[in-house]
């Protein structure tokens, strides 16, 4: 098509020997008009699909451009948090470090505490063997003694710091030095009433359930009597044994009705049709 237009109406018409006629020549000068037109379209044809892929790649580059500063950003983000980690790490192993550091104190604290109830047991035996005094030491005037050893406030609180650290079997033993010295003192019932928690503790409900009966037995009017009674039907015999689990719920509401523990026998009731 472009050989067309290098070439002009007149050299054709020489190339022709001149022979051609006005109508020839106005042929041709159309077919030249249409030529130029259809390159006219041609090249705007072209001028718009390069514009379109100027856009095109405007917009892509733009994307990209978009794309690398989120790509920046989140990089940025993951320092950020690598750095927070960093330092929350190192806290935690601060923290953790003076854990077990106390843990190592408290255990240090506990290993003290059992050689001194040790200490006294044995102090209690050769004092049980010897009648209570010593050989050739005649008895005060004035009646009985009080136990020698520690105090029942003692034993009570020893017993209650081994139970709250986790050292069952050494909680026990206080507790049950407590009521062989002072059987009738006034942390009488709740020692025997820490007694049947510590085997609970243990999983030794067994054990637990006979201790529980023997509170209410043997302190029917203090107030862990319906607590122990209460731990009985909840801890040991439910949902096992539901029926006795209920009566003795029922008995705790109709023996004790103003107790702490009666309210809570109440919601478990309801709760637990």
């Amino acid at each position: 098509m472009m050989r067309w237009i290098r070439f002009s109406p007149v050299v054709l018409l020489a190339s022709a020997g001149c022979l051609a006629s006005k109508g020839d020549i106005r042929l041709l000068q159309d077919e030249f008009r249409a030529t130029r037109a259809q390159l006219g379209m041609v090249d705007t044809s072209i001028v718009r699909t390069n514009e379109q892929r100027r856009q095109q790649i405007a917009t892509l580059s733009a994307q990209v451009d978009r794309l690398s500063a989120s790509m920046e950003r989140t990089s940025d983000s993951l320092r950020m948090l690598a750095a927070r980690f960093d330092r929350f790490q190192g806290t935690m192993n601060g923290e953790v470090d003076a854990m077990q550091q106390q843990m190592v104190k408290m255990q240090a604290l506990l290993g003290q505490n059992v050689k001194n109830l040790q200490a006294t047991q044995a102090q209690l035996e050769q004092l049980r063997e010897g009648g209570g005094a010593a050989a050739g030491t005649p008895p005060p005037s004035g009646g009985s003694t009080a136990p020698a050893g520690p105090g029942p406030a003692t034993l009570y609180t020893t017993g209650k710091d081994n139970l709250s650290s986790g050292a069952y079997a050494t909680a026990r033993r206080a507790f049950d030095d407590l009521l062989t010295m002072y059987p009738d003192g006034e942390y009488a019932s709740r020692s025997m009433l820490y007694i049947g928690d510590a085997f609970v503790l243990e999983k030794n409900l067994s054990a637990a359930d006979s201790v529980y009966k023997r509170v209410v037995e043997r302190f029917p009017k203090t107030d862990e009597a319906p607590t122990a009674m209460f731990k009985r039907a909840t801890n040991i015999l439910w949902p096992g044994q539901k029926a006795d689990a209920r009566a003795l719920l029922e008995k705790l509401i109709k023996d004790y009705p103003n107790a702490t523990t009666t309210g809570l026998a109440r919601e478990f009731l309801k709760n637990n049709k």
